[in-house]
């Protein structure tokens, strides 16, 4: 079974994809879905930032995070880039571009390696890790043992 890991969305059927794990919640379909691990979101910053206002630090989002930011009620400047992969906000962060909502399995890291610093002292949200798939797929013990190790391996590392 090969594992492509990619950041886009697909249709389990049309790609032949065996299970896809997806964060955040889960939009009504007729996909499975197992919940995995839980993992909290942090407003990280370029080390460069530490100690400046939130508003006066660059905005890097990836989709939704505009919305979570304002319920948890952060004054933060508009964004400045919307990029959609946190691996690339992560990195813009870590290059000095500004701040961002990451994974702490992302961010922590960072943090120890002192290129990028915790800009709010809470999480901003947590988020549900889901792995999915079709009913078709229930049965197969390929996907079954791996979406065990992932489980296992999520739950190890958050």
């Amino acid at each position: 079974m090969p594992y492509p890991l990619q950041n886009q969305r697909v249709d389990l059927l049309r790609d032949g994809v065996d299970v896809a794990i997806r964060g955040g919640e889960l939009p009504d379909s007729d996909l499975l879905a197992r919940r995995l691990a839980t993992t909290s979101m942090w407003l990280y910053g370029s080390a460069a930032f530490r100690g400046v206002a939130l508003a006066d630090i660059p905005l890097i989002v990836a989709p939704g995070d505009e919305a979570m930011l304002r319920r948890a009620g952060l004054a933060v400047a508009d964004a400045s880039a919307v990029i959609d992969d946190r691996s690339a906000v992560a990195d813009a962060i870590t290059w000095g571009a500004g701040m961002g909502l990451l994974p702490s399995f992302l961010g922590e890291p960072a943090c120890a390696q002192e290129t990028m610093v915790r800009l709010h002292d809470a999480p901003v949200a947590t988020l549900p890790l889901h792995a999915v798939y079709h009913a078709s797929q229930l049965e197969d013990v390929r996907v079954r043992v791996l979406v065990d190790e992932i489980a296992v391996q999520l739950q190890a590392t958050l």
